[in-house]
């Protein structure tokens, strides 16, 4: 079923915390797990994001303008696979200038906020409920990143480390669990006492 995004950026945050670096993400599940999990702050990572505006796809060109702006600070992209997709071939520009930029790619195979607001609104999400996604490590290896993937959790703190590791621009691919919602969520216009705490609640 996919490895626990909490488990991803719970291993993240411990292995980029001494390098301070500057942080990217879109707009979807992924940027509350990273915004949840993570460190940010003076002696800490550093956040750009696109809160509160929705705009996906604002992960990877943010990215790559951190790395051209800020040499000296490493830079990690964290992607879900609906926003990657939407700005996927700024890989070229990154390795075009040979970014030491890092794509974490959380696939959970749908657009997760979209899928939620679906099954909350009307019970079911037959249009993001089931998202067909490339292969992104052979994408990335195509525009001549390194790129690796994990499917089980017990491949994680190994292929995370060397990721971190890599020089040069790399991506690692992470296949999480579909059905890890983001909760609470409250939907436009409705009252504190009705908001959605979760499948099960």
């Amino acid at each position: 079923n996919g490895i626990a995004p909490r488990s991803v950026m719970e291993s993240l945050r411990s292995l980029i915390e001494p390098d301070h670096p500057i942080v990217t993400t879109g707009v979807g599940c992924h940027q509350h797990w990273a915004a949840r999990h993570l460190h940010f702050g003076p002696d800490h990572a550093t956040l750009l994001s696109s809160a509160g505006h929705g705009t996906m796809g604002f992960d990877l060109p943010a990215a790559v303008g951190a790395a051209i702006a800020a040499p000296d600070r490493k830079v990690l992209c964290v992607a879900g696979d609906g926003s990657l997709l939407m700005n996927l071939q700024e890989l070229a520009s990154a390795r075009e200038r040979n970014l030491d930029l890092k794509v974490l790619v959380l696939n959970n195979h749908r657009l997760g906020i979209v899928s939620q607001f679906q099954l909350i609104t009307w019970g079911a999400d037959p249009a993001t409920g089931d998202f067909s996604t490339p292969d992104f490590v052979t994408i990335a290896k195509g525009f001549g990143f390194s790129g690796d993937r994990v499917e089980q959790p017990e491949e994680l703190e190994t292929r995370l480390g060397a990721f971190w590791k890599a020089q040069g621009p790399a991506l690692l691919e992470v296949h999480i669990d579909p059905r890890a919602d983001v909760s609470p969520m409250l939907l436009a216009g409705q009252p504190m006492d009705e908001m959605w705490m979760g499948r099960t609640q």
